[in-house]
């Protein structure tokens, strides 16, 4: 098979590399199609460089942390005395989890290449990607604001040092040993991951070849998590067919099981993704249902959801950085609107980076005029003191649906 050299051009070497290994069987015939090695670069390299500027953005914003001091310590083998074995994905379920698919990679990658078979070790490297972006990440990335921000943040929602330290000690071991993974399949973006993580080696390629740890690998984890990434589907697909977005909490969710049973820590994840009040687990044979009738209590909330939404495009568009804070703006002359702000001030503190709130006086430069629930508001951001200004005024905006 014989591609034109603009391909490479194009895509690069490692993605038509890529491509070759995990299309078919090295012996088989291929016919190419140049979107398959479109949505590689997309699916598989851009997504874990992705991961990798999210790991550094707040890595670089942790106090006295310079990627090559080695904060970044090793979750599943590193620096003891910098993350104790509670916050070395020993607490939370998701960092259990994630390591026992990484140590599980590791053991099944080595014995599918010791027995000269790339297609298999190839594919698994991308869905553990793919995991490690769209489940672990997802589910983890309020942990990573939790550090104390200087000036603090008023009320609401901080977990503490020791989360933010674990998640960003797990995410570097993945992404490390996802690197070396790599390394024989792609060379050159391996060692580009590795590099920009501070990597102890002068290349990857120095590197000695990762070994699974027992004490990391759980089938039962990984069963149990599998499951629970079922029901969530199950109950998104409950939403939309009742077009109920998922920002718009819900009351209650009925989860119909064999076992009848599912572990607390696993209840809350289905809480927080399926962005339910409750979850009731009954036996029998699997089947999901929600109550996706809403109450007024339920809608103040979601549309706190979506205004923290909205702040937060405000936020990005004005360039703003996580370590930014902003004085929130909201002005509306819905009685909803007002009872939504006191039920929930706290929440949309923590969940813009604001310091504080104001709903009277004079608007800010940046401000959007917009509806949500049926609710007219309009919302305005103001860079603290001390933080330099805001790009010019955005008066008006569209109206959202």
């Amino acid at each position: 098979m014989v591609l034109h050299p603009s391909l490479i051009q194009k895509y690069g070497a490692d993605a038509v590399r890529w491509y070759m290994y995990t299309v078919n069987q090295p012996g088989d015939s291929k016919r190419f199609d140049e979107k398959d090695l479109a949505d590689i670069v997309r699916k598989v390299f851009n997504l874990l460089l992705n991961v990798e500027n999210f790991y550094r953005t707040y890595a670089e914003a942790r106090p006295s942390t310079p990627l090559r001091q080695g904060f970044v310590g090793q979750a599943s083998s590193g620096n003891k005395k910098l993350f104790p074995e509670r916050s070395r994905g020993g607490r939370n379920v998701l960092d259990r989890w994630i390591l026992a698919r990484l140590h599980k990679l590791i053991k099944d990658a080595t014995d599918s290449l010791e027995n000269y078979k790339i297609t298999e070790p190839a594919r698994d490297l991308g869905e553990f990607v793919n995991d490690l972006s769209t489940w672990w990440l997802r589910r983890s990335r309020d942990r990573f604001k939790e550090y104390p921000p200087s000036p603090p943040l008023k009320k609401g929602g901080n977990r503490g040092v020791e989360d933010k330290a674990a998640a960003l000690a797990v995410l570097h071991d993945c992404l490390v040993t996802t690197a070396k993974l790599l390394a024989p399949f792609t060379p050159f973006l391996a060692e580009e991951v590795y590099l920009r993580l501070g990597g102890e080696q002068e290349s990857v390629h120095l590197e000695e070849w990762p070994k699974a740890e027992k004490k990391f690998l759980d089938e039962n984890l990984l069963k149990e998590m599998g499951q629970v990434r079922s029901v969530v589907s199950r109950a998104l697909e409950r939403r939309a067919e009742a077009g109920r977005n998922v920002r718009q909490a819900l009351a209650r969710m009925i989860v119909t099981l064999p076992e009848g049973k599912l572990d607390v820590a696993y209840l809350e994840l289905l809480k927080d993704e399926v962005n339910v009040k409750e979850v009731e687990v009954k036996k029998g044979e699997y089947a999901v249902e929600i109550d996706v009738n809403l109450t007024p209590e339920l809608v103040r909330e979601g549309t706190i959801r979506e205004i923290i939404r909205r702040v937060n495009a405000m936020r990005k568009n004005a360039k703003l950085t996580i370590q930014d804070r902003i004085e929130l703006f909201i002005e509306s002359g819905e009685e909803e609107i007002v009872k939504a702000i006191a039920e929930h001030q706290d929440a949309l503190l923590s969940g813009t980076l604001a310091e504080d709130l104001r709903t009277s006086g004079e608007k800010p430069a940046v401000v959007e005029s917009f509806r949500v629930n049926e609710f007219d508001l309009t919302v305005g951001i103001t860079k603290s003191r001390g933080a330099g200004s805001l790009p010019a005024s955005r008066q008006g905006g569209s109206a959202g649906k």
